[in-house]
């Protein structure tokens, strides 16, 4: 279900390092693009920042849009991290 999605992010992203930032809710590959720039170069670096940070780097984004973007970047850092803890479990119960 999520590969014809993740796909076509790929068949238009130009940087590899795109695709992970386009994963986020309500980024897409100008977003992406944006971000970057900004100095942006992964999820983390993103999480750590300020949504009035991030307005003030990407002059169209809005606070509500900041706020999105970080709360994004979090859960998709949460997901990660309890899959990881998942698997580890999983090796230890061996």
């Amino acid at each position: 279900m999520l590969l014809p999605t993740l796909l076509q992010k790929v068949a238009y992203a130009s940087k590899p390092e795109l695709v992970p930032i386009m994963e986020l809710s309500g980024v897409g590959q100008g977003r992406a693009r944006q971000l970057i720039q900004a100095g942006y170069i992964s999820v983390k670096e993103i999480a750590r920042t300020e949504p009035l940070e991030l307005v003030n780097k990407l002059k169209q984004l809005n606070i509500k849009q900041a706020k999105q973007i970080i709360a994004s970047v979090k859960l998709v850092l949460q997901e990660k991290a309890e899959a990881l803890r998942e698997e580890a479990d999983e090796l230890i119960s061996l």
